[in-house]
């Protein structure tokens, strides 16, 4: 699929769900046009096999109540399948391969600590809409505890009037 239907069909499907997205990014600014910063399908897809907690789905599917069953299909997308709210009322984790980055929509802390260790590993950060980058306060608890990460260079909200 070109990358002018993509961004058809992330259009089609992605904006009328209003959230934020985090993107995994090699890139100064995760929209930035920079090729050569780019993470590599392959290279997602590498870690993807050799990560034991995912699963290489690439399609996103939920059942939308009285309008039928909603679905993406697109190579590189991934579920994260020891996040603890995994298959609870069709949730999932879905860490989805576009244009050079690794995006997840509306995560919460613990898939957020999930993207950090994955961009470590992959060389990159996690950076959000605005261009706010989250680190890790401390490494990953695996004991299920909250970990808080920090978020950098964060900008005021263009809705924050004070």
């Amino acid at each position: 699929m070109d990358h002018l239907n993509q961004a058809k069909m992330r259009q089609t499907v992605y904006l009328p769900f209003m959230g934020v997205e985090l993107h995994i990014t090699r890139k100064e600014n995760w929209y930035d046009e920079e090729p050569a910063q780019d993470i590599l399908l392959a290279e997602w897809l590498q870690y993807v096999s050799e990560d034991p907690e995912f699963r290489l789905d690439n399609y996103a599917q939920v059942d939308v109540p009285n309008k039928g069953i909603l679905r993406v299909e697109e190579e590189g997308i991934a579920v994260w399948t020891a996040y603890s709210g995994e298959g609870v009322g069709q949730n999932h984790a879905w860490f989805t391969y576009w244009r050079g980055c690794v995006i997840v929509k509306n995560p919460g802390q613990e898939i957020i600590n999930k993207m950090v260790a994955v961009a470590e590993a992959l060389g990159a950060k996690v950076q959000d809409d605005e261009g706010t980058v989250y680190e890790k306060e401390a490494y990953l608890d695996r004991q299920g505890k909250d970990v808080s990460v920090l978020a950098h260079g964060a900008k005021k909200k263009w809705w924050r009037l004070w």
